[in-house]
């Protein structure tokens, strides 16, 4: 019996019989799922107990200092002028969109506080 003849035949099946078919198929995925995370979680707890406290405090260390090179400073920001067209507001209101007009169509009355 193939794959597609065992989804027909669990279709003709009651429904409290199709529902068993589908916690178990359910029970079976989270048992893998379950078993690939804790399998993660032992390697992980096993890197971590190889490595040396002194090495990784040097890395982090040194990270840090990569860091504080690469990021610019308060004073970098200070000294740049904040505009509003960098921030990426526009103030001009003479660009205000204008809906479509279709012909042979009567105008749909708007209220006061969509109207200028």
């Amino acid at each position: 019996m193939n794959i597609s003849e065992k989804i027909a035949d669990i279709r003709r099946q009651p429904e409290n019989i199709r529902l068993r078919y589908v916690w178990g198929c359910v029970a079976i995925s989270m048992f893998f799922i379950v078993l690939i995370w804790v399998l993660s979680l032992t390697s992980l707890f096993q890197k971590n107990s190889n490595i040396d406290d002194k090495d990784s405090v040097t890395d982090l260390k040194n990270q840090l200092q990569n860091i504080n090179k690469q990021a610019p400073s308060l004073k970098d920001f200070s000294q740049t002028p904040l505009t509003v067209e960098s921030e990426g507001v526009q103030t001009s209101t003479d660009s205000e969109f204008e809906y479509p007009v279709i012909p042979n169509q009567e105008e749909i009355p708007q209220s006061a506080s969509y109207s200028n």
